[in-house]
């Protein structure tokens, strides 16, 4: 979606520029275009922060350290449980730091 929405800018610009189409009025539906997708992306974006929970958060950084050191021959499922495992453990000793 980012690199619609940076050709679509950039095309609006060399119209803008380059060629007198209708008095810019291409140019002017390109930057609404991109405009509108962004506002999207940002809605969708909401809309799933809004579900994730902190063990789906501490799961996703515990993929990240997987996925860069993965050899390719665990499978993607042992990765998301071992991702999910991570994330348990670090519940686990979340909670035990706040009852000390």
């Amino acid at each position: 979606m980012d690199d619609l929405k940076k050709r679509l800018i950039i095309k609006a610009g060399c119209i803008e520029m380059c060629e007198a189409i209708a008095w810019g009025s291409d140019s002017a539906i390109m930057r609404e275009a991109a405009a509108r997708i962004t506002k999207l992306e940002d809605a969708r974006i909401a809309e799933l922060e809004a579900h994730i929970t902190l063990r789906d958060h501490f799961a996703g950084q515990a993929l990240e350290g997987l996925i860069a050191t993965w050899d390719g021959f665990k499978s993607e499922q042992d990765l998301a449980e071992g991702a999910f495992k991570m994330a348990d453990a670090m519940l686990t000793e979340r909670r035990g730091k706040a009852n000390e």
